[in-house]
């Protein structure tokens, strides 16, 4: 629980609720913000806070929509985007079983609950063929690395020949 007189924390808490509790078609009202704020964070505020902490978060670029009930507008991921991933990574034969269920948790903790309670039925879904190599993560990272090295390489090349 967060202290009740650390009012500083306010705007990212309220961040936090709606990216977790809000959509387009689950506004939250400032008395649910407030309700939130006081059930999970042990915070208390009046509407004034709320909507002043809205507005300093609309001033440092997060699109908060204010009509008819607050809700982050966007998003990292859509919700359509979230459950294409989700799809690809289920029907991955090169990952685990688990690595696939760990990086599907990962995806789903992305969306907000209205979006896990979607796609809730993905874990009643029966074993699909995976691999057993349990090693691909790692040796994909190490690929990646290697590519991004011979970017740098490319690139100082490039400007000490100039």
């Amino acid at each position: 629980m967060y202290a009740t007189a650390n009012k500083k924390m306010l705007n990212m808490l309220i961040l936090q609720i709606l990216e977790e509790h809000s959509d387009a078609n689950n506004k939250l009202t400032q008395q649910d913000i407030i309700r939130f704020l006081r059930l999970n964070y042990g915070m208390e505020c009046d509407r004034r806070s709320v909507k002043n902490n809205v507005l300093y978060l609309k001033e440092l670029g997060y699109d908060i929509s204010m009509e008819d009930g607050y809700y982050l507008a966007t998003r990292r991921f859509e919700d359509a985007e979230l459950r294409m991933l989700i799809d690809s990574v289920l029907f991955s034969k090169n990952l685990t079983q688990r690595q696939a269920k760990t990086l599907i948790e990962k995806l789903c903790a992305m969306g907000n609950r209205h979006f896990v309670a979607k796609v809730k039925h993905i874990s009643n879904l029966p074993d699909l063929a995976h691999a057993d190599n349990k090693q691909l993560m790692y040796v994909l990272d190490t690929i990646n690395d290697a590519i991004a090295e011979k970017k740098k390489i490319r690139q100082y090349v490039m400007t000490s020949t100039l």
